[in-house]
C-alpha cells in the first residue's frame, strides 16, 4: 500500500493554461476543498526564481453556481462580439 501525503487541500487538476503575459498565465482548473466541488480561475505568476506560482487573484466557484457564470460570460462574450466594449 502506498503512502500519500497528507495536506489541507485536496488536489488541484489543471484543466487548462491560458498564457496571458510573459510572465502571467490564467490558469482553469477543479478541486476538491473540505468536500465540496470548485472550479478555479486562477492567475499564476512568474516568481525571483523562474517558476509559475499561483496568486490570490482569482475566483473558485462552487458546482452548484457554474451554470449561471457560465451563462454571464457567454452574454458578456456576446455583448463583446455585438461591438458593445467598456474602455
Amino acid at each position: 500500500m502506498a503512502n500519500h501525503p497528507v495536506n489541507s487541500r485536496d488536489e488541484d487538476i489543471t484543466v487548462l493554461s491560458i498564457q496571458k503575459t510573459a510572465r502571467q498565465r490564467i490558469v482553469i482548473g477543479h478541486k476538491m476543498f473540505r468536500g465540496v466541488a470548485y472550479v478555479d480561475v486562477r492567475l499564476w505568476v512568474v516568481d525571483a526564481s523562474g517558476e509559475y506560482v499561483r496568486t490570490q487573484r482569482g475566483i473558485s466557484i462552487r458546482h452548484e453556481q457554474l451554470a449561471q457564470v457560465s451563462q454571464g460570460i457567454l452574454l458578456a462574450m456576446r455583448q463583446i462580439g455585438q461591438g458593445g466594449h467598456h474602455d
